[in-house]
């Protein structure tokens, strides 16, 4: 598809995110932390040691860096992610800070464990996935950092929660092929730790 835009003769500019967040997602990879601190989970399994990094996009940088180029049109290709690309123990603290309620990891070695992918977050991958920006910073264009940012989508996560059953709202999750909240078989693991 971008092979195609890029050999016409229009002025196209293709944005490459990362793990998008923002109010209403449909898959808001933040519900993965916010869901277990708001049941009370003591200790998270996350696999890789809680190492990943994968880089995060905002809705917001998307849709200023969109505003940016659609000023100044031309043909190419920007990566569009946050300044800072965190490891998953620092976007699980912010994610921590932003809903006011403690969010304690328990670091698993390698991948994730079973048929439930226990420590598998939206977020770990075995190798860094981080992307260059320096284009799209060149054209004046700022990502912002998580940490500052995803407070909103954290909020709109915990609001959507009190409104009723979840699934309705985010309903990636359904789509896993597995229970993303197995929290039996995090249990298990847990008492074996």
């Amino acid at each position: 598809m971008e092979q195609s835009l890029l050999s016409s003769s229009l002025h196209v500019t293709i944005l490459r995110p990362c793990a998008i967040y923002g109010r209403f997602a449909r898959h808001p990879r933040e519900w993965w932390f916010v869901k277990r601190a708001l049941d009370g989970r003591d200790r998270i399994p996350v696999a890789f040691g809680a190492e990943s990094i994968f880089h995060t996009s905002s809705a917001r940088g998307i849709a200023g860096l969109a505003e940016i180029c659609m000023s100044s049109p031309a043909q190419r290709i920007l990566n569009v992610a946050d300044t800072t690309p965190l490891k998953v123990r620092s976007i699980a603290a912010a994610i921590g800070k932003a809903i006011g309620l403690p969010i304690n990891l328990a670091p698993l070695e390698g991948k994730s464990v079973g048929p439930s992918y226990i420590g598998s977050t939206p977020w770990s991958v075995e190798r860094p996935y981080v992307l260059d920006t320096s284009r799209a910073a060149a054209l004046g264009w700022h990502g912002g950092e998580y940490s500052e940012q995803v407070r909103e989508t954290c909020c709109w996560l915990v609001e959507s929660a009190r409104g009723g059953d979840w699934q309705s709202h985010f309903t990636a999750f359904a789509q896993y092929g597995y229970d993303a909240f197995d929290y039996k078989a995090e249990d298990e693991l847990l008492a074996k730790l």
